[in-house]
Order: structure tokens, then sequence, then C-alpha cells
């Protein structure tokens, strides 16, 4: 089932794709990405060993440091996005955060 099609009743439904979700999707996409990215970055930098490169495959160290890596990075992405959504609820707005919110507006318009 698809969330882009209207009503998402058949897959061979001749309905049309809703732009608005396809942008919707397109943003929450940049988003994940952004943060996917920055988990990389980190993690890579704070746990590989970059002047060994002679295994195909992580150590255990490696992998037990990578793991907690990304374990505290979610953890406290999950507090922030708590605390932002609670204290600033009205304020919390795509178009605040997303650079590209108004391009993305823009282009729906057109």
């Amino acid at each position: 089932m698809s969330f882009f099609i209207n009503n998402g009743q058949s897959l061979f439904s001749t309905e049309t794709i809703d732009p608005v979700k396809i942008e919707r999707a397109s943003i929450q996409f940049d988003v994940l990405n952004v943060q996917f990215n920055s988990i990389l970055d980190e993690c890579y930098n704070k746990c590989i060993n970059r002047e060994q490169y002679n295994e195909g495959d992580l150590t255990k160290g490696e992998n037990v440091c990578i793991s907690r890596c990304v374990t505290k990075f979610m953890t406290v992405n999950k507090y922030i996005g708590a605390y932002m959504r609670d204290k600033y609820y009205y304020q919390f707005t795509p178009k605040n955060i997303l650079k590209h919110y108004d391009d993305c507006i823009d282009k729906q318009r057109t």
C-alpha cells in the first residue's frame, strides 16, 4: 500500500499521486538523511582506527564502539526531540528549522 496515493484503496487505482504527500516525504527524507550522515561521520571518526585498514571487517572493539555511539546519538536525539516538542510546540515548525522549506512550498504553488 502506498501512502502517496489518495486514500490508498488499491495499488491499481487510477487516482493521482498527492504532490503534498510527496513533498512531505521528501522533507522527512532530507531530515533523516542529515541525521544518518551525522551519525556516520561522528561514529566513524570516534570508533574506526584509520591507521590500520588491514582487516576487511570491523574488529570487536570497533563494533562495540559503534553500537554505543549510535545508541547514545539516538537517545540524545530522542530527548532533544521530546524537549523541543514539549517546550516549543507552537514554535517548532518545519518553516523554522528547515532551510529549504520555503522553496518546497513555492514549488508546490507553481
